[in-house]
Protein backbone atom coordinates (compact mmCIF):
# COMPACT_ATOMS: atom_id res chain seq x y z
CA UNK A 1 0.00 0.00 0.00
CA UNK A 2 1.48 3.83 -1.06
CA UNK A 3 0.00 6.67 0.52
CA UNK A 4 0.94 10.27 -0.30
CA UNK A 5 1.28 13.23 2.05
CA UNK A 6 1.26 16.52 1.28
CA UNK A 7 1.33 19.06 4.12
CA UNK A 8 3.66 22.81 4.43
CA UNK A 9 3.96 21.95 7.67
CA UNK A 10 6.96 19.28 7.88
CA UNK A 11 6.43 19.13 11.89
CA UNK A 12 2.64 17.55 11.12
CA UNK A 13 3.68 15.47 7.92
CA UNK A 14 6.12 13.47 10.36
CA UNK A 15 3.74 13.40 12.74
CA UNK A 16 1.09 11.87 10.31
CA UNK A 17 4.08 9.94 8.77
CA UNK A 18 4.40 7.82 12.13
CA UNK A 19 0.92 7.19 13.28
CA UNK A 20 0.45 5.79 9.63
CA UNK A 21 3.46 3.72 10.88
CA UNK A 22 1.67 2.85 14.01
CA UNK A 23 -1.83 1.87 12.39
CA UNK A 24 -0.96 0.21 9.45
CA UNK A 25 2.57 -1.57 9.94
CA UNK A 26 6.06 -0.38 9.32
CA UNK A 27 5.51 -2.16 5.44
CA UNK A 28 3.63 0.12 4.40
CA UNK A 29 5.03 2.96 1.82
CA UNK A 30 4.06 7.13 2.93
CA UNK A 31 5.63 9.56 0.61
CA UNK A 32 5.81 12.68 1.77
CA UNK A 33 5.78 16.35 0.11
CA UNK A 34 5.95 20.24 1.27
CA UNK A 35 4.31 21.19 -2.01
CA UNK A 36 2.02 19.34 -4.59
CA UNK A 37 4.35 20.29 -7.03
CA UNK A 38 6.63 18.39 -5.78
CA UNK A 39 4.77 15.34 -6.72
CA UNK A 40 5.50 13.74 -10.07
CA UNK A 41 3.23 11.08 -12.19
CA UNK A 42 5.89 7.67 -10.66
CA UNK A 43 4.55 8.87 -7.48
CA UNK A 44 1.35 8.07 -7.99
CA UNK A 45 1.77 4.83 -9.97
CA UNK A 46 0.11 2.11 -7.34
CA UNK A 47 -0.93 4.80 -4.56
CA UNK A 48 -4.27 3.91 -3.06
CA UNK A 49 -4.34 7.50 -0.68
CA UNK A 50 -3.93 10.86 -1.00
CA UNK A 51 -3.37 12.73 2.30
CA UNK A 52 -3.48 16.43 1.72
CA UNK A 53 -3.76 20.06 3.40
CA UNK A 54 -6.74 22.58 2.00
CA UNK A 55 -4.52 25.70 2.84
CA UNK A 56 -0.56 25.84 1.31
CA UNK A 57 0.96 28.64 -0.23
CA UNK A 58 1.48 27.36 -3.15
CA UNK A 59 -1.88 25.57 -3.83
CA UNK A 60 -5.07 24.93 -2.20
CA UNK A 61 -6.23 21.56 -1.24
CA UNK A 62 -9.13 21.58 -3.35
CA UNK A 63 -7.17 21.85 -6.34
CA UNK A 64 -5.46 19.30 -5.26
CA UNK A 65 -8.52 17.19 -5.21
CA UNK A 66 -10.01 18.20 -8.31
CA UNK A 67 -6.82 17.54 -10.21
CA UNK A 68 -6.64 13.90 -8.74
CA UNK A 69 -10.09 13.33 -9.72
CA UNK A 70 -9.88 14.15 -13.50
CA UNK A 71 -5.82 12.47 -13.50
CA UNK A 72 -6.28 9.57 -11.37
CA UNK A 73 -9.86 8.92 -10.34
CA UNK A 74 -9.21 5.56 -8.16
CA UNK A 75 -7.15 7.39 -5.56
CA UNK A 76 -9.27 7.92 -2.93
CA UNK A 77 -7.97 11.54 -1.00
CA UNK A 78 -8.53 13.01 2.09
CA UNK A 79 -8.60 16.47 2.52
CA UNK A 80 -7.90 18.03 6.10
CA UNK A 81 -7.61 21.27 7.71
CA UNK A 82 -7.15 22.85 10.35
CA UNK A 83 -10.58 25.03 9.33
CA UNK A 84 -13.86 24.31 9.29
CA UNK A 85 -14.66 23.22 5.46
CA UNK A 86 -16.98 21.77 3.55
CA UNK A 87 -16.02 18.36 2.02
CA UNK A 88 -16.20 18.97 -2.37
CA UNK A 89 -15.33 16.27 -4.24
CA UNK A 90 -12.64 14.48 -1.62
CA UNK A 91 -13.36 11.36 -0.60
CA UNK A 92 -13.45 12.29 3.17
CA UNK A 93 -13.00 16.07 4.62
CA UNK A 94 -10.93 15.31 8.22
CA UNK A 95 -9.90 18.55 10.41
CA UNK A 96 -6.70 17.72 11.84
CA UNK A 97 -5.26 16.36 15.03
CA UNK A 98 -8.54 13.91 14.60
CA UNK A 99 -6.43 11.36 14.48
CA UNK A 100 -9.02 8.50 15.45
CA UNK A 101 -10.89 9.26 12.63
CA UNK A 102 -7.79 9.45 10.44
CA UNK A 103 -6.87 5.80 11.74
CA UNK A 104 -10.29 4.82 11.16
CA UNK A 105 -10.35 5.54 7.37
CA UNK A 106 -6.98 3.98 6.83
CA UNK A 107 -8.01 0.75 8.39
CA UNK A 108 -11.43 0.68 6.06
CA UNK A 109 -9.24 0.73 3.18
Amino acid sequence: MKIIIIDDDESWLEMLKSWIKIWLGENIIILTFSSFFQVEEKDLNDCCLVITDYQMPDISGIEVVEWLKQQHPEIKVILMSGINFLKSKADWFIPKYKFKEIEQILLSL
